[in-house]
This record gives structure tokens, sequence and C-alpha cells, in this order.
């Protein structure tokens, strides 16, 4: 089981990176980030990229509906991407799954999971697991030992180390696993019979992915600031452009996969 949700997360992530570097914005280099505008103009240009560009839309229509009706992505075709392509969207993949890591970790050696944290059945899907009761508190403070994770192994990155200007994308991988974490969270509520069972054990996504932003920001500046902004873009904007066509395709379906219930 373990191994069957990390395949399917690692190819989940694999396949949003191939759809970022094929959301290929011609004008990128003219963007003035010093400006107090590139956000809306970079935005605008993914609109105009996605709006004429049906691969992208079918792939990332393939992509999302395959996991929230089938619970799998066995059935989806390979991400295509370059090996210089491939290079990059791994370190995005390697760094989100340090954060995983740091962030399991780091609920250890806070002490989280001491012996006064009894452990609480509940139901995922159709299986009867026990979890351990952790606070809200618990996981944000989790999470900044995940980012601290993170930082630790980008700074010491030989490749980092010799090309400073990787480092942002080195750090991206909180961003990433957090913005998909929250694209399932809202295409879940497009299901007409989507009834969410599950213990509301963790913060919003949306809320730990500022916290750990703010963060890198504050260690990092900028350049890691506007990288976790890129991401957050093309993921809202494809979210947006393609809500109508994943509302259809969730309603012939009507609930999700169980893993999600």
């Amino acid at each position: 089981m373990q191994f069957k949700l990390r395949h399917q997360e690692t190819k989940g992530l694999n396949c949003y990176g191939e759809i970022f570097w094929n959301v290929d914005v011609d004008d990128f280099e003219n963007i003035d980030f010093n400006g107090s505008t590139w956000i809306d103009e970079f935005r605008g240009m993914v609109s105009k990229v996605i709006s004429k560009n049906g691969s992208i839309q079918k792939r990332f229509i393939e992509i999302l509906t395959e996991y929230l009706i089938n619970g799998s992505l066995d059935s989806v075709s390979p991400h295509r991407v370059s090996m210089e392509q491939r290079l990059s969207s791994g370190d995005w993949l390697l760094s989100a799954e340090f954060f995983i890591l740091g962030h399991e970790y780091g609920h250890l050696i806070l002490g989280h999971l001491s012996d006064e944290a009894a452990p609480v059945r509940c139901a995922v899907g159709n299986m009867q697991v026990e979890i351990f009761s952790k606070s809200h508190s618990d996981e944000l403070w989790a999470d900044m030992f995940g980012a601290a994770i993170v930082i630790k192994w980008s700074i010491n990155d030989k490749s980092a180390q010799d090309h400073p200007s990787l480092l942002p994308n080195l750090l991206c991988g909180p961003t990433l696993f957090f913005e998909c974490s929250n694209l399932i969270e809202r295409s879940l509520q497009l299901f007409p019979k989507y009834i969410k069972k599950r213990e509301n054990t963790h913060p919003e996504s949306s809320v730990r992915n500022k916290r750990v932003n703010d963060l890198l920001f504050n260690l990092i500046g900028d350049t890691q600031h506007r990288q976790a902004t890129l991401i957050k873009i093309i993921l809202h904007e494809l979210y947006s452009s393609m809500q109508s066509d994943l509302r259809k395709a969730f309603s012939s379906a009507g609930r999700p996969a169980f893993i999600w219930s």
C-alpha cells in the first residue's frame, strides 16, 4: 500500500511537471519582475497559452479526472518531457519528497507522537485505520520542520553551490505539494455527491503554503517567492479555465473514488 501511494503521488507530480514545461510563455524574458504589474502580466500570458493549446487542456483534464474518479493514474500515459525538463521537474519532486519526509519526521522530533497522544480510529475510504490525534498547531510546526529540511538539502546541493541561480528551483517542492493538494481540495467540491468524511486533521493547504513560503521568503528573498508564485499562477489558471469541463466530468461520475471520502 505504501509503495502504491508513493507511485501515484510521484507519477502525478511528474505529470504536472510536464504540464508546467508545456506552458511555454514566449514573452517571459521581457517581464519586468521589479515592477508592480508582473503578476498580472504573467497571468495574462499563461491564460493566453492555455486557451490556444488544446493538448495542455486535455492533459490537465486527463490527469485530474483519472486521479479523482478512479483513484489511480495507472491508465494515464507516461509524461513526455526532454531530459533537461525532466531534471528540473525532478528537482521539484525531490524537494517535495524532502518536505513531506521532514514534516513527518518533525512530528517525531517535536514530540507530537508521544505516549500521551493516543491513536484514534477512523475510516479512510473503506479501510479502518488508526491515526494520532494532532492539533493544527502541531501540523504547522511540522511544516516548519519540513521546510528546514528542504532548506538544508537545497543549500548543500552541489548543483546549487555551483550555480546559485538554481536554488529557488530547489526550494519550490513545498509549493508544488501544497498547490497540488489545494487543487485536489477544490476539485473534490465539484462532485455533486461528494461528502467529506475524513477528520479535519490538517489546516487548509493555502494556509500552510503561505506560512512555509513566508519562511522561505524571509530566508532566501524575493527570487524564491517569485518562483513559487509562478507555480501558483499556472495551476490557478489551468483550474479556472477548465473548471466547467471538470464539473461536467465529475457530474457524470457522481462521486469521487473511495480514497477521497
